[in-house]
């Protein structure tokens, strides 16, 4: 059995802030696919997919990667933590089942 996996490939190994930085330079036409790419180090192919997602229109410069949006935001998660640990100490611990409905009532609410 292997217990210390070494990668073999590259594939992957690039950020979104250098992905950003190559779709800007590739809408803004200072600088071609192959070069942007190789300046920011992200694969020219999927560089070429993006830009061209994001002049279709599909997708956004800014958008977060995932399948998922978040529902509640910061502050209403803190709120329903809050009220979790307030539960927790007067002896009413929930349920995790019991705390899935809590928040899709919360959510429900919500919009």
């Amino acid at each position: 059995m292997v217990r210390t996996y070494k990668k073999k490939s590259s594939r992957g190994n690039w950020s979104v802030e250098s992905m950003k930085h190559a779709i800007d330079a590739g809408l803004s036409k200072s600088a071609g696919y192959r070069k942007a790419a190789q300046l920011h180090g992200v694969p020219q192919t999927t560089l070429e997919r993006h830009v061209a997602k994001i002049r279709k229109g599909e997708v956004s410069l800014n958008s977060a990667p995932g399948n998922f949006k978040p529902v509640f935001s910061k502050q209403e998660e803190e709120e329903l933590v809050r009220y979790l640990k307030d539960m927790e100490k007067l002896l009413f611990g929930l349920t995790t089942v019991v705390l899935r409905k809590l928040a899709y009532q919360l959510a429900e609410k919500k919009s």
